[in-house]
């Protein structure tokens, strides 16, 4: 337990298992944080990983471009760790989700508790809390609004309760 403990506290290890076999051997399995989104703008930013955990300063590997979470800084996240978790996952989660319909790199603003903005080129979506109705609920309406959307200037506006509200953005 105590050396499990003392991995687990290590910024890239997400989880450690340990195995005894019999007669002479232990097998130990590491799971590896993976980062999933840059926090911030920074010259130097910091990485966080699916679960909105933050990771060592860097910068991702060469050729992958990964979602920008704005809002909350690496102080905030630290201070407020449980909060500042569930924000950057979901923004993550959201970041995961758009990615299957539309290009571009998101950035994501995760500053407001129960609102998430996502800035895509040409569009800006804004979700509350239920995140997966509300993605569900656009996606069955998106196939009739496709063509008089694309190529245009568009914010989606999913917080409210079965509705969908599409307005022209304004830059």
């Amino acid at each position: 337990d105590q050396l499990a403990t003392r991995l687990e506290s290590l910024p890239w290890i997400g989880s450690v298992a340990f195995d005894r076999v019999f007669p002479h051997s232990l097998v130990v399995q590491v799971s590896e944080r993976q980062p999933a989104a840059v926090l911030g703008t920074s010259n130097e930013p910091y990485l966080l990983d699916a679960d909105g955990y933050l990771l060592p300063k860097g910068k991702p590997q060469e050729g992958v471009t990964l979602p920008i979470v704005d809002g909350v800084t690496s102080k905030f996240m630290t201070q407020n760790e449980a909060e500042g978790h569930r924000r950057a996952k979901q923004g993550i989660h959201i970041a995961g989700l758009l990615s299957q319909q539309f290009s571009g790199r998101p950035r994501i603003d995760v500053s407001k508790p129960h609102t998430t903005i996502v800035d895509l080129p040409n569009m800006r979506f804004q979700f509350g809390r239920e995140v997966e109705d509300q993605w569900q609920r656009f996606l069955v309406l998106y196939p009739t609004v496709r063509t008089e959307i694309e190529g245009r200037s568009q914010e989606v506006d999913l917080r409210f309760a079965q509705k969908v509200i599409f307005r022209k953005r304004t830059l």
